[in-house]
């Protein structure tokens, strides 16, 4: 365990000091805080988009944290999806494809994406082990790893609703658990 947090603590000092692109110069968090993803699980590595941008409303902008990151609520949807299917964070390593927060949450931008996930998503990937299941939340997130070779070709890709989404759109609430229960279910 020594070892994977050494290399994580690195990454976060790497992202801290980073300027690959344009983001750096609007990203409050990226001189705090951990910058990397959350959770040293093995099962499952979990990949967003980007950290979103209300962070820095709620936390004084340190980083990722759970659920929050992906819901906006420190009790949001995701946390009742864990419940309901027996999942705990523990089994997750969390992180997105770019370490700062877009305006408005949008899209990075191709270049953005290139330079940031192939110097440290690679390197968080690896870090962590290798899990080889790889959790996309979200088209976008899902579109951009199967296009590219960050993640090697013999880990098991899912896509799976975005939590903003699925506060956005109740509706899709027992589809997603359902998705959830599958991926736990599956050797």
């Amino acid at each position: 365990m020594k070892k994977i947090e050494s290399q994580t603590e690195f990454l976060d000092t790497l992202i801290q000091n980073c300027n690959l692109c344009e983001l750096t110069k609007f990203e409050t968090n990226v001189k705090f805080g951990k910058m990397t993803g959350f959770g040293m699980g093995k099962k499952y590595f979990m990949i967003g988009q980007n950290p979103s941008n209300r962070r820095n409303d709620h936390f004084g902008g340190h980083g990722i944290y759970p659920d929050f990151t992906f819901s906006n609520a420190p009790e949001g949807q995701i946390a009742k999806c864990f419940e309901k299917v027996g999942l705990s964070w523990d089994d997750f390593y969390v992180t997105n494809l770019v370490k700062c927060s877009t305006p408005e949450n949008e899209k990075p931008n191709e270049d953005t994406l290139n330079k940031c996930t192939s110097t440290y998503l690679s390197q968080e990937y690896f870090a962590v082990g290798c899990p080889d299941r790889v959790i996309c939340l979200g088209e976008y997130v899902h579109d951009f790893i199967k296009q590219n070779t960050i993640i090697p070709k013999y880990s098991k890709i899912y896509r799976m609703f975005h939590p903003s989404y699925v506060n956005r759109t109740p509706e899709v609430f027992d589809e997603w658990v359902e998705q959830f229960q599958r991926l736990k279910d599956e050797k």
